[in-house]
């Protein structure tokens, strides 16, 4: 039980996640941005949900995402940022 995600891993808790991400996205990233050529890593990114808004706001710097638990959340959560 010491490794159980919290969340969960179906496809309701990620949708449910990436909602939660787009509504936080003034509240915790008002005035996030890198300069052009900054290096970011986000650890611990889930489905990838706040990475969307790190790349719209930052379109020149490379910002790489990681998530021990659950790669397929990544690989899921990337078709989700398509279709938004």
């Amino acid at each position: 039980m010491a490794n159980a995600y919290v969340h969960g891993y179906g496809i309701h808790e990620m949708v449910r996640l990436h909602d939660q991400a787009i509504a936080l996205t003034q509240l915790l990233h008002s005035d996030t941005t890198y300069p052009e050529g900054a290096t970011v890593l986000e650890a611990a990114c889930g489905i990838g949900a706040q990475t969307v808004t790190l790349a719209r706001r930052s379109p020149k710097a490379a910002i790489t995402s990681i998530d021990s638990q659950k790669y397929r959340w990544l690989k899921r959560g990337r078709q989700l940022v398509r279709r938004a």
